[in-house]
């Protein structure tokens, strides 16, 4: 059975996270005015799934560690594809809020098995390739979002957004029920088990990280008691895990430099590049004069560069090892960031374009070799969960990344806020040393044959 079906399949059906993260910005008038609420009811519809997606990684890849991950992915797309039907008929905003959270809870369940299954059926010395390619599928479905909604909600109403999905999760059912390596004999549903105190206290300490996040622009009274709030759920975390027989998150985990490192990395990394996405555009009108057009050329130059260039990254890190692209594509993210510090007093559309296409290319070369590196460095048994981790690390940058640009919005102050962004990617480079400078191995036995699996 070919790989490559299955990559297909996994990457078509991990696609959709991102595809619904951005897809439904532009239906959000429409379901406004259909279910008469607000513009701020409206937009949890956004912010609750980024929020739950973030949360229900760790814990949707610590089901795929134990239940299995090819079971586990099954589960969380059949699932996510039940709650997107029922989310189009949905009768009332209740009901949508709740499915669009089951959505975030399902996908969350999905996406760590699919990282984990990539690792198993793709040998060690294509993963950063096939791991590239899957941050280019990742990008390019987040900027089709928009486009692919806004048709479909002139075309059908906003319900077409959900529906859609059916069409693509259908896709991915097909290439990948019969091409996906049968999980290991043993693991029900009946068996599973799961550290529930782990859990929640991992659960609130990142819940915590999101309100601090969240507040931090509106002052040390309401930013404080979250980071207090977080502080002790982490506390509180460690003790719990400590003297667990099987903990939600293994401490150990964390003793790994590569895995902390790539972990660390791509927080840094997505802040840097959420950060842009929404600062650039409100620099674009105040100061260059631009309309919507014009900003999104702007922001255009640096996602169609980060996309073209993973694949690039991803077969660098298979040659070079894990840390040359990393630490490559920070050093360009570094040029890039101080660039617009120094180009603040006085920004020309030309020289932002220039800039922030140059910040797109750093983050896109470093991407595979952090995604393949998190999924490599954690031991076999913790894969899902490793990844999980890693990709509430994704989601953290890209919510602190709110934090920042609302601080700009308000003050006005764009060089203060590319200051910040070069600080984080100055550190960025300190936390890219961790990663291995080995090369990948070049034989095919580390992978698994992959097996007809009855349907």
């Amino acid at each position: 059975m070919s790989r490559g079906r299955a990559a297909a399949g996994l990457c078509t059906a991990a696609a959709l996270m991102p595809l619904n993260s951005t897809m439904i910005a532009v239906a959000l008038l429409d379901i406004e005015d259909d279910l008469d609420v607000s513009v701020g009811a409206a937009t949890w519809l956004v912010s609750g799934y980024l929020v739950v997606m973030a949360i229900a990684q760790p814990l949707g890849g610590r089901i795929g560690d134990a239940l299995g991950h090819r079971r586990a992915f099954l589960l969380g797309l059949g699932a996510f594809l039940t709650a997107s039907a029922l989310a189009a008929a949905a009768p009332w905003f209740a009901a949508l809020v709740a499915l669009r959270m089951a959505q975030a809870l399902f996908g969350g369940l999905m996406s760590p098995s699919a990282v984990a299954l990539l690792r198993d059926i793709v040998p060690s010395g294509s993963r950063g390739r096939m791991f590239g390619w899957f941050g280019t599928v990742m990008g390019l479905a987040a900027a089709i979002g928009p486009v692919l909604g806004g048709g479909l909600v002139a075309l059908s109403g906003w319900r077409a957004i959900f529906l859609v999905n059916i069409v693509v999760g259908g896709v991915a059912v097909l290439l990948s029920l019969r091409a996906l390596p049968r999980d290991a004999a043993g693991p029900s549903v009946r068996g599973l088990r799961i550290d529930l105190p782990g859990a929640a206290a991992f659960t609130g300490f990142v819940g915590a990280v999101v309100a601090t996040l969240t507040l931090v622009t509106e002052g040390p009274e309401r930013w404080l008691p979250a980071a207090a709030c977080a502080v002790g759920f982490l506390v509180l975390f460690v003790a719990v895990e400590r003297r667990a027989r099987d903990p939600f998150v293994a401490l150990s985990l964390f003793a790994r430099r590569p895995y902390v490192g790539a972990t660390a990395t791509i927080l840094l990394h997505n802040l840097v590049m959420y950060s842009l996405l929404l600062i650039v555009p409100i620099l674009a009108e105040r100061e260059l004069g631009l309309g919507p057009s014009g900003a999104g050329l702007l922001i255009g130059a640096m996602t169609v560069g980060m996309m073209v260039v993973s694949p690039v990254g991803g077969a660098l890190s298979d040659r070079l090892g894990r840390r040359a692209p990393v630490l490559a594509g920070g050093a360009m993210t570094v040029a890039a960031t101080a660039g617009l510090v120094i180009a603040a007093a006085s920004p020309s559309t030309a020289s932002t374009a220039a800039l922030v296409a140059l910040a797109g290319l750093g983050v896109g070369l470093a991407g595979a070799s952090l995604q393949t590196t998190a999924a490599e460095a954690a031991p076999a048994g913790m894969v899902g969960v490793a990844s999980g981790v890693f990709m509430t690390s994704r989601y953290t940058g890209g919510i602190a990344a709110a934090g920042v640009a609302a601080a700009v919005a308000a003050s006005g102050d764009f060089r203060a806020g590319f200051v910040v962004l070069l600080a984080a990617a100055l550190l960025s480079l300190v936390t890219a040393a961790a990663l291995s400078t080995s090369r990948a191995g070049r034989g095919r036995d580390d992978a698994p044959t992959l097996r007809r699996t009855p349907a």
